[in-house]
């Protein structure tokens, strides 16, 4: 049984994106006739935001040092810049107490804001961008912003941004 593959369309022949490459030969037997189908739309525009999110935080400037540990990280920290965000608040009875619950707050989640301010906790997360939680039109709304946030800090342009993900798929 032949195994899917993702491959695009250089102009003469369809080429199989790096990641995939190995598997092909595999699977493939040359000579043989293969039916190609258009890959789910959503499948696709969700493959290339990660790929270019990747590579974006492989070239992050030293400025930004080791504050995101995972590409992961730098998208929910776009997320939060572009507007995508969850916010929080929790009031304590005590100064003493909001900062036992920004503690606990900083282990309950990879990636959040969290400010102290005076007996207030405040809790910024990135919203999430799960299929069935943020429907296409909203996901590539958030998308398009996360791009220009990236491009922003990376002093690129988006479409700049956007080609280097291509090439990184």
């Amino acid at each position: 049984m032949s195994v899917p593959f993702l491959a695009y369309w250089d102009g003469e022949v369809f080429r199989p994106m790096r990641n995939h490459a190995g598997n092909v030969g595999k699977s493939y037997k040359t000579g043989m006739v293969y039916r190609l189908g258009e890959l789910n739309h959503s499948e696709a525009s969700r493959g290339h935001y990660f790929a270019v999110i990747n590579k974006a935080w492989k070239t992050l400037p030293e400025a930004f040092g080791d504050r995101f540990t995972t590409p992961d990280m730098l998208r929910k920290w776009a997320l939060i810049r572009a507007g995508y965000s969850n916010k929080q608040v929790i009031a304590c009875d005590s100064i003493r107490e909001a900062d036992r619950w920004s503690t606990l707050a900083k282990t309950m989640n990879e990636y959040a804001e969290i400010g102290v301010y005076g007996k207030n906790v405040v809790i910024v997360t990135a919203e999430s961008q799960k299929q069935h939680l943020m429907g296409r039109k909203r996901f590539q709304e958030s998308k398009d912003a996360v791009f220009e946030v990236l491009a922003s800090i990376l002093c690129v342009t988006v479409d700049q941004l956007v080609e280097d993900g291509r090439s990184a798929a």
